[in-house]
């Protein structure tokens, strides 16, 4: 018989020796994101660890917002969770989530909302339902992931024909990759992609948002920006990751007219694998994909040859 109960995780270290043990993780559920998000908006951040019989089995950290006004009521968010230490059977899975239903019942003055980090098939679709969830918004995350224990020779390989064929094209322009540990580049980037995302007209962070999420990454080294320069010195194109456990997250990026011509961004993204992959890094998580809204964005991502995956978003159990 299963028998799961969670327990609050207190200590960073403690954490982390978790983390560290989980082969696909996502930047929501990592540490200093949590802090990050902490500072910057008006939610409380809290971990916990799940037990099964006594050992644990995973862990994740939720968003908790409060009313002031209505102070017996609080939304608690769990982003990209749970994250589990062994994958679950669908069976055990679904009695993982009852568990956290009752956990975080509207009984005791919660509405939990949750992105669960489990990739949507049929089958899990269907226990969802059978959970009586509400989506408001339907809604699925979209993204990619390249296998970088994969080799070079592979990996290249994989992209798809016209995206490698215009690599190639990239590699003979006079290009100059540079990596900007210190933020040299910082107010040009948040200038740039400030402007591209109003342009596009899609959501963002904002530039105090992002400062503060450089700075907390650049703090363990895990803040990486690739910037293309033309033979004038001039930067056409960039590309910001962050790193946490064993993975990459490709952030954000820009390119100017020039650099789109000169297919900057492919080579950018083919330098950046071989970077990561020489750093050790085993997985690399290419972000969102917005077919729908960001059509462009979403066919650059997909001819990189990653593995694309879907998960549900912000379900939410009241009953």
């Amino acid at each position: 018989m299963v028998n799961f109960s969670i327990s609050e995780i207190v200590e960073k270290e403690e954490w982390l020796n978790y983390f560290s043990q989980i082969k696909l993780v996502n930047l929501s559920q990592d540490w200093d994101y949590g802090k990050f998000r902490e500072n910057t908006s008006n939610v409380k951040v809290v971990r916990y660890k799940i037990l099964e019989n006594g050992k644990v089995v995973g862990i994740f950290q939720c968003y908790i917002k409060l009313f002031p006004i209505i102070s017996f009521l609080k939304v608690i968010y769990i982003n990209r969770g749970p994250l589990l230490l062994e994958e679950f059977p669908l069976y055990k899975y679904i009695n993982l989530l009852k568990e956290l239903k009752k956990q975080f019942s509207i009984l005791k003055g919660i509405i939990l909302i949750l992105s669960p980090f489990r990739e949507l098939n049929f089958e899990l679709e269907s226990e969802l339902k059978n959970l009586k969830f509400i989506q408001f918004f339907t809604k699925s995350y979209f993204t990619s992931y390249i296998d970088l224990t994969k080799s070079e020779e592979l990996l290249r390989k994989e992209l798809q024909s016209k995206w490698r064929n215009q690599l190639n094209s990239a590699e003979k322009k006079s290009l100059r990759i540079v990596t900007d540990y210190n933020g040299l580049y910082d107010d040009f980037l948040l200038e740039a992609y400030k402007q591209m995302s109003s342009e596009k007209e899609f959501d963002t962070l904002n530039n105090y948002q992002i400062k503060l999420l450089f700075k907390a990454y650049r703090e363990t080294n895990n803040l990486v920006v690739l910037l293309a320069l033309n033979q004038l010195d001039e930067p056409i194109a960039f590309k910001v990751f962050i790193g946490y456990n064993n993975s990459i997250m490709y952030l954000m990026g820009w390119v100017s007219v020039e650099g789109r011509s000169d297919n900057a961004p492919k080579l950018l993204m083919w330098n950046s694998i071989k970077h990561f992959k020489s750093l050790g890094f085993v997985m690399f998580d290419l972000g969102g994909m917005d077919p729908i809204n960001l059509p462009g964005i979403a066919k650059f991502k997909q001819g990189l040859g990653g593995r694309t995956a879907k998960f549900i978003e912000r379900l939410v159990f009241i009953i």
